[in-house]
């Protein structure tokens, strides 16, 4: 990470090379604790009939270890083997999990990241904590994640990192999460994306109790399915460092056709999950018969 190595020969070899010098052997002391990945949690239907007791890992993927997760630890995130501090360092936070199994985007959402840029991936897993049939004790495990995620950001910060390389992606809960995150840092985090934030408990609720545009340094929301469930930010798509305005949203139609226009909403039945580049965002609708989980 970005701790000064203690092998001096490795840190000498590495500035001849024109690497950083403080990107951490990957011989650490994390696989001498775990032989096996670590892999998001999976529960079932009983353990949210009996709610769980909220329990938070971080899971590491970069490119050079995009099949086999690195575990954080939490009062030592600087014995990380691949955790790089100069690069981005992209939180992807999910929300309320009713059945207990780990998302089924998940997966995709990985994949499309790290091919996209060289980052530093990190899934939040609190699916011991949002598992449960009583939606309100999720709700109130949000804040305790977002102290947590608070914590490990601190010493990524003491290790290099800066808050402008900070992008956290939270999808239901997991956005209002990352709103919570983004107020302890009085907005100063280079993104948050909203994906579907939850509305119930939210909505009639004041900006300092929910996902809000003054979060970070650049707010976006993409709402794929409006209804009851989904928090409608006022302000979906809102750039308060440099731009100032709604992005422009590129939409493939059914027949491939491109239709382009300025929103501030998007209804979708479903979403893949896309990335932005500059102030474009691109769409590929599914029909509503074709919407999954």
């Amino acid at each position: 990470m970005g701790f000064p190595n203690t092998t001096e020969s490795l840190g000498a070899e590495r500035r001849l090379e024109g690497e950083i010098p403080f990107a951490c052997d990957h011989r650490s002391a994390y696989q001498d604790e775990e032989q096996k990945c670590p892999v998001f949690t999976d529960l079932n239907i009983g353990n949210a009939l009996s709610g769980t007791e909220l329990h938070v890992q971080l899971l590491l993927y970069t490119r050079e270890n995009h099949d086999c997760s690195e575990k954080l630890i939490e009062d030592d995130v600087a014995a990380s083997g691949y955790l790089n501090t100069s690069k981005k360092i992209v939180f992807v936070i999910h929300g309320f999990r009713p059945t207990g199994s780990p998302p089924v985007w998940l997966g995709n959402m990985k994949k499309l990241l790290l091919s996209s840029e060289d980052i530093n991936l990190i899934i939040v897993d609190w699916n011991r904590g949002a598992t449960t049939v009583n939606y309100k004790a999720a709700v109130q495990n949000c804040r305790k994640v977002a102290e947590i995620l608070k914590n490990y950001i601190d010493q990524m910060l003491v290790g290099g990192a800066s808050l402008d390389s900070v992008y956290m992606i939270g999808v239901s809960l997991g956005a209002h999460i990352a709103g919570f995150v983004g107020k302890k840092y009085n907005g100063k985090l280079g993104r948050i994306t909203g994906l579907d934030p939850a509305g119930p408990s939210f909505t009639r609720e004041p900006p300092e109790h929910r996902l809000d545009p003054t979060d970070a340094q650049f707010v976006d929301v993409i709402h794929s399915d409006i209804d009851v469930y989904n928090y409608l930010l006022d302000i979906t798509t809102w750039n308060k460092s440099t731009r100032r305005g709604f992005i422009k949203v590129k939409i493939i139609d059914y027949a491939g056709n491109t239709v382009e226009s300025q929103m501030n909403r998007l209804q979708l039945c479903r979403y893949d999950f896309v990335l932005m580049e500059g102030t474009e965002l691109t769409f590929k609708p599914i029909p509503c018969s074709e919407r999954g989980t």
